[in-house]
C-alpha cells in the first residue's frame, strides 16, 4: 500500500506542476482569469488566488473580502432601509 500511495502522490505532484505551467502559459498568452477559471470549472477569484502572482493573489483576496463585506451589509440592513 505504501508504494501505491507514493506513486499516487508523485503523480499528483506532477499533475499539479503541469497545471500551474499551463495556467502560466495561458496568462502569458493573454487569457483572462475568467477564461482560465471557466476551463478549470472554478470561480475566477479562486483561480486567481490559487495560480496568480503574489500581487494577483492579493487583489483576488481584497475582492473576496469586499464582496463578503457588501453581503454582510446588505443582510444587516433594517427592513425597508436603503443605501
Amino acid at each position: 500500500m505504501n508504494d501505491a500511495l507514493r506513486r499516487a502522490h508523485k503523480h499528483a505532484n506532477i499533475a499539479a506542476a503541469a497545471l500551474r505551467q499551463a495556467v502560466r502559459e495561458a496568462r502569458a498568452a493573454g487569457d483572462s482569469w475568467t477564461e482560465i477559471a471557466g476551463a478549470l470549472g472554478i470561480p475566477s477569484l479562486l483561480a486567481q488566488q490559487r495560480f496568480g502572482t503574489g500581487e494577483e493573489r492579493d487583489q483576488a483576496h481584497e475582492l473576496r473580502l469586499a464582496r463578503k463585506l457588501r453581503r454582510r451589509r446588505a443582510t444587516s440592513r433594517p427592513s425597508g432601509a436603503t443605501g
